[in-house]
């Protein structure tokens, strides 16, 4: 089907019939090509057929800012505050190596994060961005690329959105790969071989605007991280949160289950999250296999009637965290980043440019990348 919108942005040519593909033109003001099924990114919701009621398994904080509430805002949806994350359920301690509750919170060993004075902080970073590998080996700049006061002031007032608009347009194409990519000059514009579920398209457009993380392979290291809803998982009402006694600020190594918390939806049901060290990706089935163990730890170790724990949802989330070193941090791997913004008609957004955090990313893309995009046009 062939039908103009709005301004001349950007065509789809489907090429002629002895080349596979069929004949036609569609034009349209712009494109976006998503390899899953729905838009969103880590953005994951499960939900639960018994109650109704959705499980967010995916990104569960926003920053205290006025570009979060603005991009809700267009939904026009309802404003909720909560307790807590699980409806303010108990919390144990758990050393998931070996299973056993540990009586209360491990004396801080006081060998780190001294230069900077971020001793009272540790147990709360690692808290809300335990997908990050060890922090205390981590440059001090990628423990705070996720940070912000307004991240902090939420985390004190969580709020969640129940808006149920979909993101889903006539310009999106779904569970679709780029394939190949023509990018000559800053003058011109871009081709992008796209497969499709109906096929193959050819865009041309004037710009394209990449969120896609470079692979780790060629510029990047990166954690796994793994997010799943697991039914009978646990004790119910009870949050266990990993820790390690003997390591400083208790901080257990990984690859590790990091958390496992109560649904407030399901009793039957839990969230559990689950990271690896920073170079190590697990596929589905060994992250599956170390969350189950270590669950069957945690019962064995406490006279619990053992149960069979099932995976309602999982998403592998990797690579995860993609981030340099201290020497190419150094030696400028971030200023020639930068640089790439409108090279070969090409702008970039994502957690390499800013982190692995939702309302960063927003903030980065709305304040930097946007305005550079729109003056080039």
């Amino acid at each position: 089907m062939m039908y103009p919108i709005d301004e001349d942005w950007s065509q789809i040519f489907n090429l002629t019939a002895d080349s596979g593909w069929s004949t036609g033109c569609e034009w349209r003001t712009a494109i976006v090509v998503e390899n899953k099924a729905r838009l969103g990114g880590h953005t994951e919701t499960y939900t639960d057929p018994q109650s109704g009621y959705p499980i967010d398994m995916g990104v569960k904080l926003y920053h205290e800012e006025s570009i979060v509430y603005e991009w809700f805002t267009r939904f026009n949806p309802t404003i909720e505050i909560n307790v807590s994350v699980t409806g303010g359920a108990a919390a144990q301690n758990v050393d998931f190596r070996t299973g056993q509750i540990l009586d209360g919170l491990p004396a801080a060993n006081q060998t780190f994060v001294q230069k900077y004075d971020t001793a009272d902080a540790v147990q709360f970073i690692f808290g809300i961005s335990p997908a990050f590998d060890d922090i205390l080996e981590l440059p001090t700049l990628h423990r705070f690329r996720p940070l912000s006061l307004g991240l902090l002031a939420i985390t004190n007032n969580f709020q969640t959105s129940s808006a149920t608009a979909e993101l889903l347009t006539a310009n999106s194409l779904l569970l679709s790969k780029v394939l190949a990519t023509e990018r000559v000059s800053d003058s011109g514009s871009v081709k992008v071989l796209v497969d499709t579920p109906k096929g193959r398209n050819l865009i041309i457009a004037k710009k394209l605007f990449m969120t896609v993380p470079p692979t780790p392979a060629a510029l990047t290291e990166a954690v796994g991280y793994y997010t799943s809803v697991i039914r009978n998982a646990g004790p119910v009402n009870i949050t266990l949160q990993n820790l390690a006694p003997d390591q400083p600020y208790a901080l257990p190594p990984v690859p590790a289950t990091n958390n496992v918390n109560p649904t407030f939806v399901n009793p039957s049901l839990s969230l559990v999250y689950c990271g690896t060290k920073v170079g190590q990706i697990l596929n589905d089935d060994q992250a599956k296999a170390a969350i189950i163990a270590d669950l069957k730890r945690y019962q064995a170790a406490n006279g619990m009637e053992p149960t069979e724990s099932e995976f309602v949802a999982f998403s592998n989330n990797s690579p995860y965290n993609m981030l340099v070193g201290s020497e190419a941090t150094k030696a400028g791997c971030y200023k020639y980043l930068y640089a790439l913004q409108g090279k070969r008609n090409t702008f970039w957004s994502g957690a390499m440019w800013r982190a692995h955090d939702s309302s960063g990313s927003w903030a980065f893309t709305n304040n930097s990348v946007l305005p550079a995009l729109v003056a080039s046009l």
